[in-house]
């Protein structure tokens, strides 16, 4: 009894919501520092995603975004700041949008279903994604101000994400500190 109660309860969870997580995507500026290429098969699998019909939980499991190996742009002249300002990070989030503008689209085109929602657990390559206003930047180019959530970690019906950074001493960040 004690087996069937329990896939019967695994099947229920399943049909409640699909938790798809994925990680250390690294998108950039496009540039010679960019190492993502794989556009047009992330764009594909999330698009995927779009057409299912129950609830979806895509968890881009940290680094979805290189911050540091994109380069800021201001005035024709191309740097690599030590120090972080929102500013900069407008700017960079700005350039990675141009650079994978294919990405977005599918992101954008899976949030238009009621039922999926985006989670950004932030990681040690995409700090910047703790200043309010990228996360309102990308909620605006995502064009959905409720269903992407931004945290150090995912936590929902037993499933727990986070991207690991945390537990190396050089990568660890205090939120509070920020």
């Amino acid at each position: 009894i004690v087996i069937l109660l329990y896939k019967d309860v695994f099947t229920y969870l399943y049909m409640l919501k699909e938790v798809i997580i994925l990680g250390d995507i690294e998108m950039g500026g496009g540039t010679l520092t960019d190492d993502f290429i794989s556009d047009k098969a992330l764009s594909t699998f999330i698009l995927s995603l779009s057409y299912k019909d129950k609830a979806v939980d895509l968890v881009l499991n940290g680094d979805t975004f290189d911050f540091l190996k994109c380069p800021y742009v201001i005035h024709g002249k191309r740097s690599f700041p030590r120090h972080i300002t929102e500013e900069i990070s407008l700017t960079k989030l700005n350039t990675i949008y141009n650079a994978h503008f294919e990405v977005f689209e599918a992101l954008k085109s899976f949030l238009k279903n009621k039922l999926h929602h985006l989670y950004f657990t932030i990681g040690n390559h995409d700090h910047d994604l703790f200043f309010n206003s990228v996360q309102q930047e990308l909620k605006k180019i995502l064009g959905n101000k409720n269903r992407i959530t931004f945290s150090l970690f995912y936590e929902k019906q037993g499933v727990y994400v986070e991207h690991g950074h945390q537990y190396d001493m050089m990568n660890k960040i205090n939120p509070d500190d920020l």
